[in-house]
Order: structure tokens, then sequence, then C-alpha cells
């Protein structure tokens, strides 16, 4: 199966057959960049093998983990405008407020998504 950005979807097909020489490809269909690997549609789902499924999951992940990696790198540089807007007094209480809890929600979460690492303890080597 071929997978295709086209646009603002990916564009999917597979081989069709030969005609007068060249190589035809019949489409299958196509998927809204950004769908969740979960969220592709069922009669897309019935027209994929396990194999065609797994190329487009990973395909489908894949650009999710670059919307996400665009959206982090966006919101750092918003943070970092944040902090210098709150050491020069820009900020008020209410947007403080709400900035503190919506960071400590996602702290709080993410020290859940973390995995926990034990501290090393190390000794010195004896002859």
């Amino acid at each position: 199966m071929h997978i295709r950005k086209s646009g603002n979807k990916f564009n999917l097909s597979r081989y069709g057959g030969v005609s007068g020489g060249k190589n035809l490809e019949v489409r299958v269909g196509s998927v809204p960049i950004g769908t969740s690997p979960d969220a592709i549609p069922t009669e897309l789902l019935e027209d994929l093998s396990p194999k065609d499924l797994k190329a487009l999951r990973a395909v489908l992940i894949s650009e999710q983990q670059e919307i996400l990696k665009s959206k982090v790198s966006s919101l750092v540089g918003d943070l970092n405008d944040l902090s210098s807007a709150l050491d020069s007094g820009l900020l008020n209480t209410a947007s403080i407020e709400d900035l503190h809890k919506a960071a400590s929600r996602f702290l709080k979460r993410s020290r859940r998504a973390l995995p926990m690492t034990k501290p090393e303890i190390v000794t010195p080597n004896s002859p």
C-alpha cells in the first residue's frame, strides 16, 4: 500500500495491475491529517489488511508526534514570553492563577507518565 500526504489528508492506494505497460494504482481511501490512530473510519478499516493497517497507524502516530512536537515548541516560546511578562509585572493575578492551575495539572499528569527511576547507589571499588 502507498500512503501519500496530499494537502490536508493522507491518500491511500495500492497496486492495481498493469494496463498498457504502465502500473495502475487503485485508490483505497483517505484520512485527514491529525486523525488519531484509534479513529480510523470503519469503512476504511474494512478495506485494509492487517499489514496495511499497521503501516497506516505508524504514519498517523508519526504525524501526531510531529504535531505535538510543534505544539511543545510553540508552548515553550509562549511560556518564555509569559515568564518575561511576569517579571515585568504585566500579568494580572487572575492570569497568573489560571497559568498556575494549568501548569500544576500538567505537572501532576507528567509525573504519572514519566517512568520512575531508582537512584543509583555508587560504591567505591575496593582492591
